[in-house]
């Protein structure tokens, strides 16, 4: 997503908690002939998040554009074996920090008369499939939370977007697929792990999505292209999605 709205011309914030890797997608920009920044920090308190959004404003005098992409989710688990302080910790990620920055951004937004809050959420949010109900719950509660925000700050040229992925080919999925594997009595066939279940998933796109897929996504939401689109959840999903949205 960042190395494709640099693409477009946007100048990126990248934060991360991890300063080698986010400092990475920077230079990639960079070297590229984009512009970006780094700013690191995690969003586990308030505090934190308000720090991360002031080192954010400063980087290129003001913000446009929000994509709020954290995630955090308690894993291996059921509606029945997740801690209290695990919920808690998912929704502040999640949620309340999104929330937060959003707060934080829209007052110059505003003044602009022109904003962009892009919210990414997940499939999980509107079909859960009975695992990791905190960050389910938590992506439900972002979707209501986009269009909640959309009305609220109605013909002010700023709009408020959801994107929800499906299965995208990301590090932690390799991982999932790699277990999957193994328990399926099959290690090392990550493949063809994956290749079974995609044809057995109710999909109608015949392949696992990419990161790019949602990053096409999101830059159409950051642009003009978009202006008469909000309060909207757009599925990138592969048409996995058995609901009517």
């Amino acid at each position: 997503m960042a190395i494709l709205l640099a693409q477009e011309g946007v100048a990126v914030v990248v934060h991360g908690r991890d300063e080698t890797r986010s400092q990475q997608v920077a230079d990639r920009i960079v070297e590229a002939g984009g512009r970006a920044t780094v700013v690191c920090g995690d969003l586990g308190t308030e505090d934190e998040v308000r720090v991360i959004a002031a080192a954010a404003d400063a980087a290129f005098g003001g913000i446009d554009i929000l994509v709020n992409n954290a995630g955090s989710r308690t894993e291996g688990t059921t509606g029945f074996d997740v801690a209290p302080k695990d919920w808690l910790n998912t929704f502040q990620r999640n949620v309340i920090a999104g929330a937060i920055l959003a707060e934080h951004f829209v007052p110059q937004m505003k003044e602009r008369a022109w904003g962009r809050i892009i919210q990414i959420s997940s499939g999980m949010g509107s079909t859960p499939i009975g695992i990791v109900p905190d960050y389910s719950a938590s992506k439900a509660a972002m979707n209501n939370f986009t269009v909640n925000l959309s009305k609220a700050l109605s013909k002010t040229g700023i709009t408020v977007n959801t994107v929800s992925p499906g299965l995208i080919w990301t590090p932690a999925n390799e991982v999932f697929f790699a277990d999957l594997a193994v328990a399926q009595g099959r290690p090392g066939e990550v493949e063809a792990t994956l290749a079974d279940f995609i044809a057995t998933a109710q999909q109608t796109v015949g392949r696992v999505g990419q990161p790019r897929d949602i990053a096409a996504g999101v830059a159409y939401l950051a642009s003009p292209l978009a202006d008469y689109v909000n309060g909207a959840n757009l599925r990138i999903d592969g048409g996995h999605s058995p609901s009517v949205t």
